[in-house]
């Protein structure tokens, strides 16, 4: 495998990569603690600041029933912003390791492979378009990879995302009745909803940490971004890092 397009440029050796990838794994998981935050207390966010839990969790859920109570404006903002704020983090991570991370991805989370693969095929055939159709962490980690310019990803991903936001808000106007009698239900059982939330959110955390810890284990796990003439230890994989790191 020949170097990432950050090595090609700069001419730096694989092992400067240990830094910087846990530092953006840091953000990564700063991102998905906000998010598994805003979705173990949306029963309470929900009804008294809803801005705030689209900020936390900007899901597609949490933005239909925040519509019934924020303006459009200051809602597409919020969501658009936080959408984006991944973009540019997934995507110096394929800036840095290149798509070795996927043949680590296809051999130890099949499922998730598969579907970065498919991605992949589509990116190779039509990346603009891909990139606007799908903005997210498969199409950024996959732009960084190729070199595609960061600016024009996060242009990309925010017209795509801004589009997927405001077909949402029609949604919600179209179901403003149902969503209406759900907030209100929401409301009157907050407390053992949010019961309920914290013991699902447990639940799946402990699984998930499980299943990243497994597929990270030290003794079977494919190093990520080795170039041909890195020794052995200079690379980790960015799923390792995660786990490891503090």
């Amino acid at each position: 495998m020949g170097p990432t397009p950050v090595e090609a440029e700069t001419g730096a050796r694989p092992s400067w990569r240990h830094g910087v990838t846990g530092r953006l794994i840091a953000l990564m998981a700063l991102l998905v603690v906000a998010g598994g935050v805003g979705d173990t207390a949306s029963p309470v966010l929900v009804t008294h600041t809803p801005l705030l839990l689209v900020a936390l969790n900007p899901r597609a859920r949490n933005v239909l029933l925040a519509s019934r109570a924020v303006g459009v404006a200051p809602l597409l903002a919020v969501a658009l912003v936080r959408r984006l704020l991944a973009v540019p983090v997934v995507y110096r991570l394929g800036r840095i390791h290149g798509v070795a991370t996927l043949t680590w991805v296809d051999r130890r989370l099949p499922r998730t492979g598969r579907w970065t693969r498919r991605v992949e095929r589509w990116f190779d055939r039509a990346a603009v378009p891909v990139v606007v159709l799908l903005p997210g962490a498969v199409t950024s980690y996959l732009a960084g990879s190729t070199g595609m310019g960061e600016i024009v990803v996060l242009v990309l991903s925010a017209i795509g995302t801004l589009a997927r936001l405001v077909v949402l808000l029609a949604v919600g106007v179209a179901l403003a009745s149902p969503l209406t009698w759900l907030l209100r239900f929401i409301a009157d059982h907050q407390v053992s909803l949010l019961a309920l939330s914290i013991a699902v959110t447990t639940v799946y955390g402990v699984r998930s940490w499980r299943r990243l810890r497994r597929a990270a284990a030290p003794a079977s796990v494919e190093l990520v971004g080795r170039a041909d003439d890195a020794p052995a230890g200079d690379a980790h994989p960015a799923a390792e890092d995660a786990v490891t790191s503090p």
